[in-house]
């Protein structure tokens, strides 16, 4: 090979070299897209889940509605979840507009805000340090590891992974403030910060990140007048964040979902927090045993809340000890430990002692910190490229076949609930929402099991009684039915579905005052439970009252335009009144909506041979089972 051929290939390959570099964060955007598809592919074929996924969107009239002015404003006025998240809702209602409840379309939605995070998170860190392969490793870890499968496979947590492409957006606009400051970009900062509130409150933390960002890897934080300046240019972040913070702690105690300190103290809430740490950063390093709901227990070795106190008062002191030379180290641990913040239980909200999904954004934090401690941790290591390369490569392999095998935990409440009780001990949720999959399947029997087991591992857990009467009454045992209705009144006094079916078992039994007694204090509690109306429809019907039940179904169907019983009984109210064109358009919409809806058939049929009144009146609903 002459001089000139040696030239001409360097210079070939420097070319080849700078337009790798040139595509270098699109092969990177593309590859991050491709590592979440390869694990979660099949969600797009899972059902909704009983836990939320239904009440949020199937059963909910403003989500079923679509994107619409009365669904904005009940959007914005609702925190019946127990905390305000209206950005949330109108997803939701976008979603069901476009996909109707076909949750497969709803599913694509959450992957696909997953995707936009982990190359948001990507392009953020590259942007910030300039390092394109630590800035991929993040990224990639936080794509595929197994904990962020809770945020991604479940529909009902849109909440998460919206609200985290709005606090990444947030970041990235604050970036490129600090790099050009101007009112157009902290205006868009301020924007996208409030609009991650709208979608979940847990942002709330955003302006100490912001805080973490400056000390590195921005470095506009070195000195104590340094600190004081870039406090005060983020007021306004920290007025949004105190807002929320009281308005969140209002809306959660209103609605019952804060524990009170009567119930849980001081002490065992600092416990909890301080295990819980310690077992999310377990659980990022070995992620086994996911599960759904982790329940709640004040039974708590103290050497265990002692050997956790020590580990992280061990980690905290070695970080601020390398923090001298190695900043990242702390901001890390310090995202880590401040993100968890709102939801490590020191207000507990729920009876869930941790949750997967909380540690979508904390998690980061850690993942930096390993990104960048092992390359430094090992720089003085001969072949250092090929070992971090072959590492990498081997823990994302690992976290997506763990990621892809937590996915398929998904597939259905069976076998999501299943999985939790082999996981996790005396987990009466999973076992109630076992037996409420297992009820829809028509196994009455497996059902009560479960029922009754969620029972006696937590005597006062009110939706466990509720459904066991549920199980009950179908096998005809009213007296009992009203037994663990009453049961379930007596632990949580204002539960609707409660009292609704205490009103159906009443009225089965014909005793229609008392019935209708139940149905008016379900409709105080809730007055959009369209189950309660068209019961109340059913019990003034079968007293010969026609007139008043038909307005009684009329409302049940503005509530709910898809409630088959509802339509089933309007027919036969306006059959009996003598309308038989009507009644067989409404008989004819019950079957469109559930075409193995029997009653309907041989409602429909009768009306069509003349015949008036051919069975009575219905009462119940999918709504009087309780799921939580």
């Amino acid at each position: 090979m002459t001089e000139n051929d040696r030239k001409n290939v360097a210079v070939s390959e420097s070319q080849g070299i700078t337009s790798i570099r040139k595509y270098l964060d699109l092969l990177v955007c593309m590859f991050l897209a491709v590592v979440i598809l390869i694990a979660y592919w099949h969600v797009q074929y899972y059902d909704l889940i009983d836990y939320d996924d239904i009440s949020y969107i199937t059963k909910n009239r403003y989500v079923k509605s679509g994107l619409s002015w009365d669904g904005f404003i009940w959007a914005m006025k609702d925190t019946r979840v127990g905390y305000w998240h209206p950005l949330t809702w109108l997803s939701h209602m976008l979603d069901y507009q476009l996909f109707r409840s076909s949750a497969g379309g709803h599913h694509w939605t959450n992957l696909i805000f997953h995707m936009a995070n982990a190359i948001l998170l990507y392009i953020l860190l590259k942007r910030t340090t300039g390092n394109v392969w630590k800035s991929a490793f993040v990224a990639a870890v936080f794509a595929v590891h197994p904990l962020n499968v809770e945020s991604v496979a479940w529909i009902a947590e849109r909440k998460n992974v919206l609200s985290t492409f709005l606090w990444l957006l947030a970041m990235w606009f604050y970036v490129r403030y600090v790099e050009h400051p101007a009112i157009l970009r902290y205006t868009l900062l301020v924007l996208t910060f409030s609009l991650g509130l709208m979608a979940k409150p847990m942002l709330v933390t955003l302006p100490f990140v912001l805080l973490l960002f400056d000390y590195w890897p921005l470095n506009r934080l070195t000195t104590r007048k340094d600190l004081y300046r870039l406090i005060v240019e983020k007021i306004p972040l920290f007025i949004l964040t105190l807002l929320m913070s009281v308005f969140t702690f209002i809306a959660t105690r209103h609605e019952g979902a804060v524990i009170s300190f009567d119930a849980l103290s001081v002490g065992d809430r600092v416990s909890s927090a301080i295990l819980s740490y310690v077992k999310y950063l377990g659980k990022i390093f070995w992620p086994e045993n996911l599960a759904v709901f982790y329940p709640y227990t004040t039974h708590i070795d103290l050497f265990r809340i002692a050997g956790a106190f020590l580990v992280i008062i061990c980690i905290s002191g070695f970080v601020i000890y390398l923090s001298r030379h190695y900043r990242y180290i702390l901001v890390g641990w310090l995202w880590y430990l401040g993100t968890l913040v709102p939801v490590i239980g020191f207000i507990q909200a729920g009876e869930q002692a941790m949750a997967d999904r909380y540690i979508y954004v904390p998690g980061i934090g850690l993942f930096i910190m390993i990104a960048w401690g092992i390359p430094d941790l090992l720089k003085k290591w001969p072949k250092k490229e090929v070992i971090l390369t072959v590492s990498a490569g081997a823990v994302l392999c690992i976290s997506i076949m763990c990621t892809f095998i937590q996915v398929t935990y998904w597939k259905n409440s069976v076998t999501l609930f299943e999985h939790a009780l082999k996981v996790t001990q005396d987990n009466y949720l999973a076992h109630n929402n076992l037996g409420v999959a297992l009820l829809n399947q028509g196994k009455s029997d497996g059902a009560a099991r479960h029922f009754d087991l969620a029972i006696q591992i937590k005597r006062d857990y009110p939706a466990a009684h509720t459904n066991m009467g549920l199980v009950l009454a179908s096998q005809g045992k009213l007296e009992q039915a009203i037994y663990y209705y009453h049961e379930a009144l007596r632990i949580k006094g204002n539960d609707e579905k409660a009292r609704n079916n205490l009103g159906i078992a009443y009225a089965s039994m014909g005793r229609f005052d008392e019935a209708m007694k139940r149905f008016r204090e379900a409709l105080e509690i809730n007055p959009d439970n369209a189950d309660a109306y068209n019961n109340m429809g059913s019990a003034m019907a079968r007293q010969g009252k026609l007139k008043e039940s038909l307005r009684y179904y009329e409302k049940a169907l503005q509530l709910d335009a898809d409630h088959a019983m509802a339509h089933n009984n309007m027919g036969l109210a306006l059959a009996n009144s003598g309308r038989s064109d009507e009644a067989i358009v409404h008989f004819t919409t019950a079957l469109s909506i559930n075409p193995n809806y029997g009653e309907a058939y041989k409602n429909l049929a009768a009306v069509l041979a003349g015949k008036a009144s051919p069975l009575p009146h219905l009462v119940g609903g999918e709504k009087g089972r309780n799921v939580k």
